[in-house]
């Protein structure tokens, strides 16, 4: 079935949020480098600016800036994480890029934007917008959605 070979990208997205969460699944600590860090101990959030690369596991998301903001409810867990300017996730051998992604944690929900592209092999889908939901598993595309989709069988 066409659908099950897209599954990467709701696996991808969750992957990426555990990652980001520090879930007890991830075994390695998160690194993250970046020309500047601040942080705004009134808030809880922490901004890194300039060539921002963060590493946990077989997981690497690079970006201009990200900023990790802090949960009201609960100020030593992250709520929302928010990445921008030539965002790239690689994780094996896929890829997600985009201008932004927003992880709201609270809400179980992703959404990128901006010259989005999934892509695994020659098998790709871009699109403007892709909202997804991580309680349902649904990925929403819209936007001058382009998909590049093998006929061939696995």
């Amino acid at each position: 079935m066409i659908a099950s070979r897209w599954t990467f990208s709701a696996v991808f997205c969750i992957a990426v949020v555990l990652f980001i969460h520090g879930s007890s699944v991830a075994q390695d600590d998160l690194k993250i480098q970046s020309e500047s860090m601040v942080i705004d101990e009134s808030s809880g959030n922490i901004k890194f600016h300039g060539n921002v690369t963060l590493r946990k596991d077989s997981i690497t998301i690079s970006c201009d800036d990200l900023t990790l903001f802090s949960s009201e409810s609960e100020p030593d867990s992250i709520a929302r994480v928010i990445a921008l300017g030539n965002v790239v996730f690689m994780m094996e051998d896929d890829s997600i890029h985009s201008e932004r992604a927003e992880f709201d944690l609270e809400n179980s929900r992703v959404v990128l934007t901006g010259k989005t592209l999934f892509k695994r092999g020659t098998e790709s889908i871009s699109a403007t917008r892709i909202i997804y939901n991580l309680d349902t598993g649904t990925a929403s595309f819209s936007g001058s959605v382009d998909a590049v989709i093998s006929t061939r069988p696995e």
